[in-house]
């Protein structure tokens, strides 16, 4: 009796550890919601700022955003190159890109020079209000 008591512990330990591993983090991730970058804005104008960043103006129907890229310049051989943001793709003047943001930070979608998507962060530098333009 006493090995059939052992035996139906260690069944069911066995039950809820393949349920660990394999169920609930499938759930987990069968809940998380794709990504969605509903800003839609065109750059008007770029600038590098003192840190030697390349900084992005652009222009929503309401607000004005200026957006600091996050990647750290190359040095040089006696100045910082800054490094632009965008991917494969880099940003110019005229662009339209869509972004989110979160936390004082944008998000814009990206496509790697290999292929693979991602996405790239730009610091929430400036951000006003367009005149004319009613607030949120």
């Amino acid at each position: 009796m006493r090995y059939e008591r052992r035996g139906t512990r260690m069944l069911s330990v066995l039950v809820l550890s393949i349920l660990a591993f394999n169920v609930w983090p499938r759930i987990a991730l069968a809940k998380k919601q794709p990504k969605t970058y509903p800003e839609e804005a065109k750059v008007i104008g770029t600038s590098i700022s003192q840190s030697f960043k390349y900084v992005y103006r652009v222009e929503t129907n309401t607000r004005i955003y200026e957006l600091e890229c996050d990647k750290l310049p190359r040095p040089g051989l006696s100045t910082y190159n800054p490094r632009e943001c965008g991917g494969a793709k880099k940003i110019q003047i005229g662009d339209v890109i869509h972004f989110r943001s979160e936390k004082g930070w944008a998000y814009i979608p990206i496509t790697e020079t290999d292929g693979i998507p991602g996405e790239q962060r730009l610091r929430i530098h400036r951000e006003e209000l367009k005149p004319g333009a009613k607030a949120d």
